[in-house]
């Protein structure tokens, strides 16, 4: 469906005035600017008629954002072991992931993206390409965070390599 330019310019601020409610309540579309910038300049590679000013044009007409952002309290130290031990009673794959990531102190992608055959033995064997500083990274790995990544039923030897260990885990 197209519009002539005079149309939009005319209904700018129907068309604006919901959407500029939501811009000034949520930092989120401010988060989602880059992605669609992006599509835009992949759309003009193609050889598309976009305009690349797109995005900056709409936060002109949207206005400011007034959006604080909040701060989410860690969890104290103190209370790591209840918390750790309260995983261990549920039976779920983000579950054995935390467990995991809170033994190994790895990164949340490293883990949820660990292969059965980055683990040999006692370590865990990180490559470049997997890591956000673009070093290898070697981890030891202590007992139960070994149990941890055979999985519960004891057989991750017999997965084939390249298999995630925490396929389901996408909340960590």
């Amino acid at each position: 469906m197209s519009f002539p330019r005079s149309e939009i310019a005319r209904s700018r601020t129907s068309t604006s005035t919901p959407c500029a409610t939501c811009w000034r309540r949520s930092g989120i579309p401010s988060l989602k600017r880059r992605p669609r910038r992006l599509t835009f300049t992949h759309a003009a590679a193609l050889g598309l008629a976009v305009d690349l000013q797109a995005c900056l044009k709409a936060c002109a007409l949207l206005g400011k954002q007034c959006h604080e952002t909040e701060h989410i309290p860690a969890l104290p130290y103190a209370e790591a072991p209840k918390f750790y031990q309260w995983l261990g009673t549920l039976a779920t794959t983000a579950a054995r992931a935390l467990r995991f990531l809170m033994l190994t102190l790895a990164r949340t992608s490293e883990v949820r993206l660990a292969t059965s055959d980055e683990i040999e033995g006692e370590v865990w064997s990180l490559s470049a390409k997997r890591t956000k500083t673009n070093e290898s990274r070697r981890i030891p790995l202590v007992a139960e965070a070994q149990a941890l990544a055979a999985g519960p039923d004891q057989h991750m030897g017999r997965r084939r390599p390249g298999n995630r260990m925490l396929k389901s885990a996408t909340c960590c």
